[in-house]
């Protein structure tokens, strides 16, 4: 666990953070080094079981989330290759748009 103490956020010149991770992490905010999230969007269609999303550059800090127009529905399966990321489901009895975020961390 990170040994924390904060006595000024409104400066940070009292900011004591001795978890190296936990301080990188603020020196990126900080300085604005994180990606900001990129939206892609796709059309699972009626009776289609996967989507796949092209162009998406990914590395080993990349954070995909993964969300629908339709409440409740879950995907099955998620895998990525190259560029491209790939969504599976249920077949559904329409469409549903897909949405996924990706975020560097």
């Amino acid at each position: 666990m990170a040994d924390i103490s904060v006595l000024n956020l409104g400066t940070g010149s009292n900011l004591n953070i001795k978890d190296s991770s936990a301080r990188s992490s603020i020196s990126s905010l900080s300085s604005g080094k994180l990606d900001k999230p990129t939206k892609y969007t796709q059309t699972l269609a009626a009776g289609s079981t996967s989507v796949t999303f092209t162009g998406v550059s990914t590395t080993s800090n990349s954070k995909l989330d993964v969300y629908t127009s339709q409440v409740g529905l879950d995907y099955t399966g998620i895998s990525v290759s190259g560029t491209s990321v790939t969504v599976s489901y249920e077949a559904q009895s329409s469409a549903v748009t897909v949405y996924l975020i990706k975020t560097e961390v």
